[in-house]
């Protein structure tokens, strides 16, 4: 322990080769701290993305609905009641929720920043039961069409990726305010079922019915409206479309483990079924490119901080060749000394690490205000963003350390192999 106060006592008698050391190795540290704190960041905001979409003990079964909306674009089972009566007979299963399409033409007036805005749009219907936790308590989902006026309008819920896809694209380019959903929330809507604003003359809106935005959801479709699905079924009906078949259903299962069993049950039965388990490794496969992206970043950060430290303790010994000689010629050993200089390559990683973490930590701090200010996402959580995980803050500072002994290795010993005499010469 005699050695320790000799080590401080000289790194302090160095103030100037000491910043440059410590300063090499808080980059690197503050480097590879932002940028393992974007990748984690990203990761859990795609996460609980997915789980807000799909919760863990359900599935999202998909069946061929019309020949114009075939998601898939594959030969998929037609979901009806028949089929659905089947799937609530499985005995892990709990919960059937319904969700059709309008299989027609239609299209959507609303008011965007006091300018009217009519556009082609998919319309959607499912069960309450299946986005209940994204309806407010006070508000309705069932729609009486012969009473539809204002004061009674259809309940509708919009994707908040719809909200984010306007203030990423359509704002900016357009030159118009961002929006939020108070914008839209208890916004009127007009609803003209059976016509194209695209291709007028395809079609004419028998009427034009309204409603209102109740709510937002990650778990409705971003290229329409969702309604009340009785609401779909009575357009459908007044089209002449009395057939009840359903584009999805949503499962729901007594327990998460059963997901892969009913799963490939359902499947082997010719249905495409989703779940938050293949969400997560879908997510898993598109983070292996920003992995790559990441390690690269981070070995190329990482090289050029072994080649600066390796210079700057070179460059320190350097200085100490005479003093490194004299202590040799007293008797001290290249055992004794490799541990001393070593030591003080560690306090100084340690230091490093610590310090290029605080950088880091505000930066990241900069970063999510700046992120925050200049983007508004609905869908995708960027407070957190940058966001560091507490175990790889100690990694951290055990690979500062690690990697400062490492930089400093060959200097150590190549100084440290030469004569007495050699270094007096210096």
């Amino acid at each position: 322990m005699k050695i320790l106060p000799f080590v401080f006592k000289d790194l302090m008698r160095r103030p100037g080769q000491l910043f440059v050391l410590l300063a090499g190795i808080a980059f690197a540290a503050a480097a590879a701290f932002i940028l393992f704190s974007l990748r984690f960041g990203i990761e859990q905001s795609l996460y609980e993305s997915a789980a807000r979409k799909n919760p863990l003990s359900e599935i999202t079964v998909y069946g061929k609905s019309s020949p114009l909306f075939n998601i898939f674009g594959q030969s998929q089972k037609v979901l009806n009641d028949e089929v659905m009566a089947e799937i609530s007979k499985m005995p892990e299963v709990t919960q059937v929720s319904k969700h059709m399409i309008y299989s027609n033409l239609a299209s959507i007036q609303i008011e965007i920043a006091g300018q009217p805005l009519q556009t082609d749009s998919l319309i959607f219907g499912t069960e309450r039961k299946a986005i209940t936790s994204d309806l407010p308590r006070d508000a309705t989902w069932t729609a009486d069409l012969e009473k539809n006026s204002v004061d009674s309008p259809i309940p509708v819920l919009i994707s908040r990726k719809l909200i984010d896809l306007y203030n990423l694209s359509l704002a900016p380019s357009a030159g118009l305010p961002e929006l939020s959903e108070d914008t839209f929330r208890g916004k009127s809507i007009k609803i003209l079922p059976g016509y194209s604003s695209f291709f007028p003359t395809l079609g004419k809106p028998a009427k034009t019915w309204e409603g209102k935005i109740v709510g937002f959801s990650d778990r409705v479709d971003l290229v329409g409206i969702t309604i009340p699905l009785q609401t779909v079924e009575a357009l459908s009906a007044a089209d002449g479309n009395t057939t009840r078949t359903y584009n999805k259903l949503f499962v729901t299962l007594n327990s998460a483990q059963n997901v892969e069993k009913v799963s490939a049950q359902l499947e082997s039965q010719g249905m495409h079924v989703t779940s938050l388990q293949k969400e997560f490794k879908e997510i898993g496969k598109s983070l292996q490119l920003i992995q790559i992206i990441v390690f690269i970043l981070s070995s190329i950060i990482l090289a050029g901080a072994v080649i600066l430290i390796g210079n700057s303790f070179w460059a320190i010994l350097s200085v100490r060749s005479k003093e490194i000689g004299i202590m040799r010629a007293i008797g001290a050993s290249r055992k004794t000394l490799s541990l001393i200089y070593f030591i003080e390559v560690g306090i100084m990683g340690f230091a490093g690490g610590i310090l290029g973490t605080l950088i880091g930590l505000v930066s990241n701090a900069i970063f999510q205000k700046l992120i925050a200010k200049q983007i508004s996402l609905y869908s995708i959580s960027v407070e957190s963003i940058f966001k560091p995980e507490i175990p790889f803050i100690f990694i951290l500072l055990i690979g500062s350390v690690l990697l400062s002994l490492v930089a400093a290795a060959i200097p150590i010993f190549r100084i440290l192999k030469k004569e007495p005499k050699t270094l007096f010469a210096k």
